[in-house]
């Protein structure tokens, strides 16, 4: 990503978008991501937790994470 469209909100918008989405158009419940680890914290703004032990991906370490879409 360029750097010139980070600190805009952008990232956020399409997590609040996608959350919509899975939740209106699909009925889901429950979300199970693939989180690099230094975006953790950026997925529990969303209510995402991990879910597993870090592992590599590419060379790049990541955890999953889950989120329970009902209140």
């Amino acid at each position: 990503m360029r750097v010139r469209f980070r600190g805009k909100g952008y990232g956020a918008m399409a997590m609040r978008e996608g959350i919509r989405i899975a939740r209106e158009q699909y009925g889901a419940e429950t979300l199970r991501i693939e989180a690099q680890c230094h975006a953790i914290g950026f997925y529990e703004r969303f209510g995402f937790r991990v879910d597993s032990a870090e592992f590599l991906e590419d060379g790049i370490p990541h955890v999953e994470m889950v989120a329970s879409l009902v209140p």
